[in-house]
């Protein structure tokens, strides 16, 4: 566990896509359990998926930035709504 004065501390994976990664949820679940309040995704939405982000909040992932390579109108519509 992270000592009290560090309870803000975060991290983000990024850098290809981390949701691709077999064992993301269970990496998210160790930082959290490690004390990580903040802990985040960057992912180019390719591998989104609506379980998949699911299991990863309740495990502790409270942060998902989006980047687009090129521009994609259907997940920008389910991303945004519109």
């Amino acid at each position: 566990m992270l000592s009290d004065e560090k309870t803000d501390t975060g991290i983000t994976f990024y850098g290809g896509d981390p949701l691709l990664h077999p064992n993301i949820t269970e990496i998210v679940r160790f930082c959290r359990e490690k004390g990580y309040r903040k802990i985040g995704i960057l992912t180019n939405t390719g591998s989104l998926d609506e379980s998949g982000l699911e299991d990863l909040l309740e495990n502790g992932l409270n942060s998902v930035g989006i980047y687009f390579n090129s521009f994609n109108e259907e997940v920008h519509k389910r991303l945004t709504g519109g």
